[in-house]
């Protein structure tokens, strides 16, 4: 497992490092059973009684039950809506899911069977609570992606992206969602949010939730009264991934309150 958990496998090999950290579930099942047939001992060879894992068993079933509310949760009705090529191999993977509500910054884990059963990829969700539909920004730079890719017929020519029976976009399963520091942006008076590349996705989000605000003069209670937003690209033709929400922001939001860089 700590191997595994090492950071040139887990960005070069990713599936390493995900399967192996579920021997842990192997591991906290020995933990329970390694008390059996008297195996601690006093020194005239009287059994020590092992009560440890009742301490352990407490948060282990805990963690099974969120594991099945987990499960239960993700495999609610969700469907793949449209999607979107950007430029710097980027997709943007819209869906629809009912039974989902998020706030502003958040992240999920998304799953595709027909690429991998077991798989769950955390992914920052670039769309609002105020949008009519949930998105994520994925850049395509592993196996896994570069798989959905291919699945998606995304970056390729007409005459090779391949035909599947009536095409149809893959069953989707997405879990969360789950909270980030991101959230607490609206809780100071002033902010600095700096985002690289890929990584700007949660920052597109809270934008976007500003844009909204401001332009239907919907009062909220925030302390937010500046925003420093800096974007860092290697790639210029990257900044086209949210161009379109730039510049209405800088349309339609005070000076004084947004300021890029």
């Amino acid at each position: 497992m700590f191997t595994g958990a090492m950071f040139q496998i887990r960005r070069k090999k990713f599936e390493i490092f995900y399967y192996t950290h579920h021997l842990a579930i192997v591991w906290s099942i020995l933990v329970f059973l390694h008390g059996i047939g008297c195996f601690v001992r006093t020194e005239e060879r009287v059994c020590k009684g092992y009560f440890t894992w009742k301490y352990a068993l407490a948060g282990f079933i805990l963690f099974l039950i969120e594991r099945g509310l987990r499960e239960v949760r993700a495999r609610r009705l969700t469907y793949i809506s449209k999607i979107i090529e950007h430029p710097s191999k980027v997709i943007e993977l819209q869906f629809q899911k009912p039974s989902f509500s998020y706030k502003p910054g958040q992240y999920v884990f998304i799953c595709i069977p027909e690429i991998s059963k077991y798989q769950w990829h955390p992914f920052t969700l670039s769309s609002c609570p105020e949008d009519d539909h949930h998105s994520v920004h994925i850049r395509v730079c592993g196996d896994w992606t570069s798989a959905l890719a291919n699945r998606l017929g995304c970056f390729k020519k007409k005459d090779q992206v391949k035909t599947y029976n009536g095409w149809y976009l893959p069953k989707i399963y997405v879990d969360g969602p789950y909270g980030t520091p991101t959230e607490d942006v609206f809780q100071y008076d002033s902010a600095l949010i700096v985002g690289a590349g890929i990584g700007v996705t949660p920052f597109a989000s809270v934008l976007k939730h500003i844009w909204y605000r401001k332009t239907r003069n919907i009062k909220e209670n925030t302390k937010l009264q500046t925003l420093h937003f800096v974007w860092i690209c290697r790639d210029k033709n990257a900044f086209e991934w949210f161009h379109s929400l730039l510049e209405a922001m800088e349309k339609d939001c005070p000076s004084e309150f947004l300021h890029f860089h």
